[in-house]
C-alpha cells in the first residue's frame, strides 16, 4: 500500500502523507485501515475533516516490488546494465539528468550524473575495456558516455549531429562497439548518425533516410522502391546474417511500414509492416523492438489498432497471431525472458504494461499498472533471480515488477480506469457513473462503493462522455464514443435502440434536458456543430448549422423565456446560444474573451438568466443570454498579467468565481455586486497549481467553494471571507472530476480512479 503513491510521500508533510495513506488504504479495498489511519492523531496538524468513505483500485498492483522516486522529472529513456555483478537500470529524462538505479536494493547510486544541459532524449549501455558504460543523448545535441562504475564522464562530448535527434542504440557493427542516433534532424529530414565507442568518431555522418514504400494489397507483396519516414521513431539494433541492421518504424497514420537497413551501407534490407489481411487496411506503426526467437531474429511492431505483431526478420514473416489486449497504442516496447521463454513488454498512453509470450502470441497475466500517464520506457531483467519489468513514465516514476509475485494483498473495487463521472438516482438510491478506458461505463452504489449491474458500452471506441437521464421512466445512461451517441439501460446494462450518429464529427460535449416534457440529449462536436436527439424516439431534432469555428470546449443546457437552450463555448473564443427546438444559433455569438472557453455555467442573476464563462485567459466573463450583451466588467486577479486560470460555479443561485494567480494565491469572487470575498490568499499546503475546476455547495451551513487541480490537489474556500478551510486534501493523480453528492459527501474523479469522501 505504501509503495503505491511511494513518490508523492517523499515531499509530503506528515498530514498529507496521512491522507494519501488513507486514500491508498481505499484503493485497496481495506475501508477499516482507511478509517484508522484517518484518526490518527498528529503533533502540529489538525485532525482530518474529510475521510474515505470507498475508491477505486484501478491502479494499485500487488506485483509492484519497487517505487523508485528520486527521479525529478519524465523518464524518457532507461537501459539495463550489469555493475558490480548486480542489476542497474540507467535512465535519463526531463530533468537534464542521468541516473543509476540498484533495482535489487531499490535506490539510487550516488548523485546523478550531470553534464546535459538540455532534456536527455534516450540512453544505450555498452561494455568498453570489461567495464559497464552508458551513453546518452541530450535536447542540446551531445552524445556523452558514462562510466557507470565511477559514475564519471569519459571524455569530452561527442558533436556532429544536429536537432532533436531523440532515440539511440548501441552495438557490435564489423567488431566494434558502436552507438546509432536517429531523429527528426531540425525539424527537417530524418537522420542517421553512427559513432565509433572506441576512437570517439563518426562511422555515419549525417545520413538522410527518404523515399516511398508501397504494398500491394491484392497480392501481399512488397514493392519496395524506397522509404519514406518524416517524424522522430524509436531504433534498435539486431545481428541479420551477421550485419546489424537499423530498424526504424514510421509513425503516419496512414502507413504501416517498419524498414530495416544495413547501417554500414544505409541500403534497405527489408520491410514489415501491420495489415489487416481481411479489411487490406494498413496500419500505423507507432513502436518497434526487436529480439531472438528459437535463434531468429524478430522485430515486434506495435500500431495505432492497438495491436502488437512480431515479425521474423530473415523471412520477412509474421510470426503467430497479432497480440492483442491493449487499450491505447503501445508507446514503448521491449524484449525479454520469462521462465525460459521469450515474452514482449509493451508501455501505452494508459499508464499500463502489458506482457505477451512470443511463441504463442497469448497475454501473460493482467496488464501491470500504476503509471499515472504514458509509459515512456520498458525493459526486462533478472533480479536475485526473479524475472521482472521495469518502466519509467511520465509521472517521473521508475517501478519495478516482479513477475512471479502471486495473489492480491487486498481486494480492492476495480474497473478498467476511470475518465470522468457524473451522478444519478437508480431505484431510489444515489449512484456514481464513471466511464474509463474500456469502452465501457460503470454505476456504482454511493453509499457502499459496489458496482450495480453490468458496465454500460463497450465496443471498439473509448467512451468520453457520460450523461444521465429519465426516458420512458426508467433511468438511462446517454455515452458518446468518436462521434456516436448511445443509450443504456442504468439497471440492465443493456443498449436501448441504436446508436445516434450525426455528421457532427468528435462528439466533445455531451448534456441532457427535456424539451417538451419529452427527455433530449445535446452534443457538440468537434466541427463546431450543436445537434440534439429525443431519446425516446431516437430521432434528431430540428438543423444543425455549424457554428464554432472549431471544436466546443463548453456545454450547458437551460430554459430562456421559457424556451430550452444550449449554451456552448469553444476554441475560437466565443460564446453562443443554440435553440434546442429548432437547433438554430440565436443571434450573434458573444465576443470579448482573451482565450478559449474553459468553463460555462448558467443561473440567474437580478431576474435575468445569465451565463459566466471562465476562459484560458484568466478572465470571468458574464453575459445576459437575453441580450447578448456582458455584464459589469470582467473578473481578473490584481495583476491583469498574473492571472493563469479562473473557476466558476454558481451557489444558491449566486454565483462563485475562484481565481488563482501565478503567485500562488487564490481568490473568492461572489458576482452579484462583484464583491470580493476576502484578500487574496496564499494557496496553503499547495503545490503551486491553479484549480481546473471548481464546484460549490453548503457544508455546515456556509457556503464552501471546492477546488482540483492537475497536481492531484483539492481545497476548500469559504465563499463568505474567501479564506481556505482546512488543509489541501492530496490524490495520487489529477483531479478531473469534483461533484458534490448526498449527504455532505463529495465525489473525486483523480486520475484513473473514483473516489468518495465523507465528514468524519
Amino acid at each position: 500500500m505504501y509503495r503505491s503513491s511511494l513518490h508523492l510521500h517523499r515531499d509530503a508533510v506528515a498530514g498529507v502523507r496521512r491522507q494519501l495513506l488513507a486514500v491508498d488504504a481505499a484503493r485497496w479495498g481495506d475501508r477499516e485501515l482507511s478509517a484508522r489511519i484517518t484518526a490518527v492523531a498528529l503533533e502540529d496538524e489538525p485532525a482530518e475533516q474529510w475521510g474515505v468513505q470507498w475508491s477505486t483500485g484501478n491502479r494499485v498492483d500487488h506485483r509492484l516490488l519497487r517505487n523508485l522516486t528520486d527521479s525529478a522529472g519524465a523518464v524518457f529513456g532507461m537501459a539495463i546494465a550489469a555493475v558490480g555483478g548486480r542489476p542497474h537500470a540507467v535512465t535519463g529524462g526531463s530533468d537534464r539528468m542521468v541516473r543509476l538505479w540498484d533495482l535489487a536494493a531499490g535506490r539510487q547510486v550516488g548523485e546523478p550524473m550531470n553534464g546535459h544541459t538540455g532534456k536527455v532524449w534516450d540512453v544505450a549501455t555498452v561494455v568498453l575495456d570489461g567495464r559497464p558504460h552508458a551513453v546518452s543523448w541530450g535536447e542540446e545535441a551531445t552524445l556523452r558516455l558514462w562510466d557507470l562504475t565511477t559514475r564519471q564522464q569519459v571524455g569530452a562530448p561527442m558533436t556532429g549531429g544536429r536537432g532533436k535527434m531523440a532515440s539511440l542504440t548501441a552495438g557490435l557493427l564489423a567488431g566494434r562497439e558502436v552507438v546509432i542516433v536517429h531523429g527528426d534532424d531540425n525539424g527537417d529530414d530524418p537522420t542517421v548518425c553512427v559513432w565509433d565507442l572506441a576512437t570517439r568518431r563518426q562511422v555515419v555522418s549525417r545520413r538522410t533516410v527518404r523515399g516511398e514504400v508501397k504494398w500491394n494489397l491484392r497480392t501481399r507483396k512488397i514493392d519496395l522502391t524506397a522509404h519514406r519516414d518524416d517524424s522522430v521513431t524509436p531504433v534498435t539494433l539486431t545481428a541479420l546474417d551477421g550485419r546489424m541492421r537499423r530498424r526504424s518504424p514510421s509513425s503516419r497514420s496512414d502507413q504501416g511500414t517498419a524498414l530495416v537497413m544495413d547501417v554500414a551501407t544505409m541500403r534497405h534490407i527489408c520491410l514489415t509492416g501491420a495489415i489487416d489481411q481481411e479489411a487490406a487496411l494498413v496500419t500505423g506503426v507507432t513502436v518497434l523492438a526487436t529480439g531472438m526467437l528459437d535463434g531468429r531474429p524478430i522485430a515486434v511492431v506495435g500500431g495505432t489498432d492497438r495491436t502488437v505483431r512480431a515479425w521474423d526478420l530473415t523471412t520477412r514473416q509474421q510470426l503467430g497471431e497479432t497480440m492483442t489486449g491493449l487499450t491505447a497504442p503501445a508507446t514503448v516496447l521491449a524484449t525479454g525472458v520469462l521462465h525460459g521463454r521469450a515474452i514482449v513488454v509493451a508501455g501505452a498512453d494508459d499508464g499500463a504494461v502489458r506482457l505477451w509470450d512470443l511463441t504463442t502470441s497469448q497475454p501473460i497475466g493482467e496488464s501491470l499498472v500504476g503509471h499515472d500517464g504514458r509509459v515512456m520506457t520498458v525493459a526486462a531483467t533478472m533480479i536475485d533471480g526473479r524475472p521482472v519489468v521495469v518502466s519509467g513514465g511520465k509521472d517521473k516514476t521508475v517501478r519495478v515488477w516482479d513477475l512471479t509475485a502471486e495473489g492480491s494483498v487486498g481486494g480492492p473495487v476495480t474497473g478498467r480506469g476511470d475518465w470522468r463521472t457524473q451522478t444519478a438516482v437508480l431505484d431510489g438510491r444515489p449512484v456514481v457513473l464513471t466511464n474509463g478506458v474500456d469502452w465501457s461505463a460503470s454505476v456504482w452504489d454511493l453509499a457502499t462503493g459496489q458496482r450495480v449491474g453490468k458496465p454500460v458500452g463497450g465496443g471498439t471506441l473509448s467512451v468520453s462522455n457520460v450523461a444521465t437521464a429519465m426516458a420512458d421512466g426508467r433511468p438511462v445512461a446517454v455515452t458518446s464514443a468518436d462521434s456516436e451517441i448511445r443509450v443504456w439501460n442504468l439497471a440492465t446494462g443493456e443498449q436501448i435502440g441504436g446508436a445516434l450518429r450525426g455528421n457532427m464529427g468528435e462528439v466533445r460535449k455531451l448534456v441532457t434536458a427535456e424539451l417538451d416534457g419529452s427527455p433530449i440529449v445535446v452534443a457538440a462536436g468537434a466541427g463546431g456543430k450543436v445537434r440534439v436527439w429525443d431519446l425516446t424516439r431516437g430521432e434528431e431534432i430540428g438543423e444543425a448549422p455549424t457554428g464554432h469555428e472549431g471544436p466546443v470546449t463548453a456545454l450547458v443546457a437551460a430554459t430562456l423565456d421559457g424556451r430550452p437552450i444550449a449554451v456552448t463555448g469553444g476554441m475560437d473564443k466565443t460564446v453562443r446560444v443554440w435553440e434546442l427546438a429548432t437547433g438554430w444559433q440565436l443571434g450573434a455569438p458573444m465576443t470579448g474573451h482573451s482565450g478559449w472557453v474553459r468553463t460555462l455555467a448558467v443561473t440567474e442573476l437580478d431576474g435575468r438568466l445569465v451565463a459566466f464563462a471562465g476562459d484560458s485567459g484568466g478572465k470571468v466573463r458574464v453575459w445576459d443570454l437575453a441580450t447578448r450583451q456582458p455584464v459589469g466588467k470582467p473578473l481578473i486577479g490584481p495583476d491583469r498579467s498574473a492571472v493563469v486560470e479562473a473557476g466558476v460555479a454558481p451557489l444558491l443561485g449566486c454565483p462563485v468565481a475562484v481565481i488563482t494567480n501565478i503567485d500562488n494565491t487564490v481568490q473568492v469572487w461572489e458576482l452579484p455586486g462583484w464583491h470580493k470575498r476576502g484578500p487574496a490568499v496564499e494557496n496553503r499546503g499547495g503545490r503551486g497549481g491553479a484549480p481546473n475546476l471548481v464546484v460549490a455547495t453548503v457544508l455546515d451551513g456556509r457556503r464552501v467553494a471546492i477546488g482540483g487541480d492537475h497536481f492531484g490537489g483539492v481545497r476548500m474556500w469559504d465563499v463568505q471571507t474567501g479564506r481556505q478551510i482546512g488543509p489541501e486534501l492530496r490524490f495520487p493523480g489529477v483531479v478531473h472530476t469534483l461533484i458534490a453528492a448526498p449527504d455532505d459527501r463529495i465525489v473525486v474523479g483523480y486520475g484513473w480512479e473514483t473516489a468518495v469522501l465523507g465528514r468524519v
